[in-house]
């Protein structure tokens, strides 16, 4: 189980740093007018950002000095990837799941990270 949890957290930690990369590069095309009006670029980028160091932590948790990183670094991954479907709902109208199911196995893996310290 623990090899499946870290390759699990590996495998989200880079989907999470291509994501962040993304957003941070391209939010010109990721965001609608509306979105554009409602939201300044400067917070996409932001965003990005942060989604990219929290997925570095929670890739770095796997090393034995920085074990606390995990739980802290999938909630705020899971917050992220919550408040795009907001984002999703209020601007684009699409990709919902790309959203709810890596939020989903981020609390996993708060949760069994967090309990098992």
């Amino acid at each position: 189980m623990k090899i499946l949890l870290s390759l699990l957290q590996v495998l989200l930690g880079l989907w999470h740093i291509i994501g962040g990369a993304y957003m941070t590069t391209h939010y010109q095309e990721l965001i609608t007018e509306s979105a554009s009006t409602t939201l300044p670029s400067y917070f996409w980028i932001i965003l990005g950002v942060v989604q990219i160091l929290l997925s570095l932590g929670l890739i770095a948790a796997l090393a034995k000095k920085c074990k606390k990183w995990a739980p802290v670094s999938a909630i705020g991954l899971a917050i992220i990837d919550l408040a795009g479907i907001f984002f999703y709902i209020t601007y684009t109208g699409s990709g919902l799941l790309w959203a709810i199911i890596p939020a989903v196995l981020l609390a996993f893996i708060a949760y069994w990270r967090g309990s098992k310290r």
